[in-house]
């Protein structure tokens, strides 16, 4: 920037003292000789550029319920529900409102589908049905069959509709409506394949095919929630409440909800609801039909107060196996085994430790820095406080390993009587960019793994079995659609075997020294987020003390969170679990624009459709009339949580990788532009990307 660096370093310091640091003003005028100058007055021009009162108001009572971690470990505690719910009033399925709308509808197999698809052409509504085949391919104007398994095809079929101009305003996915024969690994396979990976793609394709439409999207289910009580339950089918949750976090444009319905109704009546269902303007993520009733979900507060006594579920020198044994949390309830009933511990991970002969040799060559050297170390803490270990290597979804480890711990210390399943790993990355097999990978720990557990000790009688599920099965997260699908299986599976085989899901907020919170890698986008939410994590201590309050009651799942999680929810409900996500979901809001305020550019008009397409997102955005493409991001009142809502933006916009860094070195819309030009991180063309990508893909079909 051709500037002076006077007029430079001033502005700088005048932006660092708004964000709050603290400068030195007495260092800074100590050599400054002043002279006091008359100015003129003038008339304040009275231009509001203030965040309207109903929306400060309500965003400040959130953050207050959440500026703190509650004091009262007794007051962590929160268990699942649900409540009657009445649909508005303007769900009434038919009218002038529904006339020329158009509807995509994911045809199942039983003939629900095809009764709904019938109702809503009666309201008006223009239909376009969709049924799972082996290839592309259009029946008729409203009829297609595509491969659920092909992301090409959704891109193809959005593609038609498009230029037919039966874009669609709602989606409805039907394809995981199923009869219970199948068993929970049949069913897994299937849900993953036409329910999680689906709706990866439809997600994918909309925002390539139709970018910042806005659209619900209506994933009907069976067999996923227990709401009476009394329900046939498919734990599966819980991977598909990830998408749900995440995909209108990372998407703003997007509505996404679940609406589970149970085989016992007559279908035409159910038929009826769910025309009403897909007709009103609802936030539910998650609703479910009982009968005639709507019911939708909640977390109840509970206190569980300190248990002075011996816990039941407990016994000394009791028999106990851990999965990811050696990650932070495993070590941490190892160690609580150890203290409390001076435990026999098999701690199961995928890496294992040296044999226990060369221990003392790793530990003089390599240090105590050494993460191996870390794990030998609180090992032996353990067993200095009371515990006989265990060490084993095994994945827990390979069922071959699990079935030697198991073996061998039986071999040691006979019958196992409790498990802890605390295997996991996470993969940080956006919807757009996820793969199914990565996605796989990410949910192969907790829920093949859990699937192997059951399987594998069942015959045991397990005292309990605690499933270490996570807060995003609760509340989703930017860039952990996988992860969160992952957790809610847990959970459900617990609803599922909790009476029958003493199942129970935990459902961790962030711990603050140990975990995956603290040890999987993120995006620049989100560490601030991350390093916000590590100040209320629980510590090692605390987390040891809730486990064993929980595991001293009989609940299939129990929620723990330092923060108010009604809070956390209403925050997830306008946009996500982190203020970025907020920031990202007001975005689409509409706002009152205000005058281009002055700047140290002048104003130019955009050149070409594309500094226009940024510079719309800008005023979008920010909330001002006109920007120039040479106008600051951050001059204009951006931030880094605004940075990050910019980017989802830009990215479902345009064909680009682009991060907050990135913008900060390029934080014009002109500069922008250009790397949208010039196909983003790499400064390849849009052409040439577009070129290899499909030399690639010709590559793998050959």
């Amino acid at each position: 920037e051709q500037t002076s660096d006077i007029a430079f370093i001033l502005n700088t310091l005048g932006r660092l003292w708004l964000a709050n640091v603290e400068v030195d003003w007495s260092g800074f005028y100590k050599n400054e000789r002043r002279h006091r100058i008359p100015l003129p007055t003038y008339a304040f021009e009275r231009q509001r550029y203030w965040i309207e009162p109903s929306q400060e108001v309500h965003a400040m009572g959130v953050a207050r319920r959440l500026s703190g971690k509650k004091s009262d470990i007794a007051e962590w505690f929160y268990v699942p529900s649900w409540k009657r719910a009445q649909l508005p009033e303007n769900g009434n399925g038919s009218g002038p409102s529904c006339q020329n709308v158009c509807s995509l509808v994911f045809l199942d197999e039983g003939g629900f589908g095809a009764k709904l698809v019938k109702l809503l052409q009666n309201s008006g509504q223009r239909v376009t049905v969709v049924k799972a085949g082996t290839k592309f391919h259009r029946t008729n104007e409203e009829s297609f069959t595509i491969n659920p398994e092909v992301k090409e095809d959704y891109h193809a079929l959005l593609k038609e509709l498009k230029t037919d101009e039966r874009s669609p305003s709602t989606i409805v996915h039907l394809w995981c409506l199923t009869s219970r024969e199948e068993s929970i690994a049949e069913s897994y396979d299937l849900v993953r394949n036409v329910g999680f990976n689906s709706l990866l793609f439809l997600t994918q394709a909309i925002a390539k095919q139709l970018p910042g439409k806005l659209m619900q999207i209506k994933v009907i289910s069976n067999h996923l929630h227990q709401v009476t009580g009394d329900e046939f339950l498919s734990p599966a089918k819980a991977i598909l409440l990830g998408p749900c949750r995440v995909i209108p976090q990372e998407h703003p444009n997007i509505q996404c909800t679940n609406v589970d319905v149970e085989d016992r109704q007559p279908v035409e009546e159910y038929v009826q609801l769910l025309v009403k269902e897909l007709t009103a303007k609802t936030t539910d993520a998650v609703v479910a039909y009982r009968g005639t009733h709507r019911w939708v979900q909640a977390f109840e507060p509970m206190k569980l107060g300190k248990s002075d006594y011996f816990n039941p579920k407990l016994r000394e020198g009791g028999v106990y196996l851990i999965t990811g044994g050696l990650g932070g949390i495993g070590l941490v309830l190892a160690e609580y085994l150890a203290q409390s009933v001076h435990a026999k511990l098999v701690l199961v991970s995928r890496t294992g430790l040296p044999d226990r002969e060369q221990w003392q040799n790793w530990l003089g060559v390599y240090g105590e820095e050494d993460e191996v050297s870390q794990k030998i170390r609180k090992v032996q803490s353990i067993e200095n406080q009371g515990a006989t270990v265990l060490v084993l290597r095994a994945d827990v979804a390979d069922v071959n390993q699990m079935k030697a480890a198991i073996a061998q711990a039986h071999d040691k210390f006979g019958q196992v009587h409790g498990v802890i399943h605390a295997a996991g790993i996470a993969n940080a990355s956006s919807i757009l960019l996820k793969e199914p097999d990565v996605a796989a990978g990410v949910m192969a720990p907790k829920v093949e793994g859990t699937l192997l557990l059951g399987q594998l000790l069942r015959e045991s009688r397990l005292d309990f079995l605690v499933l270490c599920s996570s807060l995003s099965a609760q509340l989703g997260g930017i860039e952990s659609v996988d992860y969160c699908s992952a957790n809610a299986f847990l959970d459900a599976y617990a609803q599922k075997y909790h009476s029958e085989e003493n199942v129970i899901s935990m459902n961790w907020c962030t711990w603050q020294e140990v975990g995956m919170a603290v040890n999987t890698a993120v995006t620049f986008d989100l560490k601030e987020e991350r390093e916000r939410n590590l100040r209320f994590g629980i510590s090692p201590e605390e987390g040891k003390e809730a486990f064993g309050r929980i595991l001293g009651r009989s609940y299939p799942q129990v929620i723990v969170s330092s923060r108010d999680l009604t809070a956390l929810i209403e925050r997830n409900d306008k946009g996500g679990e982190s203020v970025a996500v907020e920031e990202l979901a007001e975005s689409s809001i509409p706002k009152p624009t205000h005058p281009r305020p002055e700047l140290s550019s002048d104003y130019v008009v955009p050149g070409n459709s594309t500094e226009q397409s940024i510079a719309d997102i800008w005023q979008e955005l920010l909330g001002v009339a006109h920007v120039g493409i040479h106008d600051n991001f951050f001059e204009l009142g951006g931030h880094s949580l605004l940075a990050t809502g910019l980017v989802a933006r830009l990215k479902s916009v345009f064909p680009i990788e682009l991060s907050v860094a990135r913008l900060f070195e390029n934080p014009t819309v002109h500069s922008l532009s250009e790397m949208v030009r010039q196909g983003g991180r790499d400064g390849r063309s849009l052409d040439e990307s577009k070129s290899r990508g499909q030399k690639r893909k010709e590559r793998i079909r050959g």
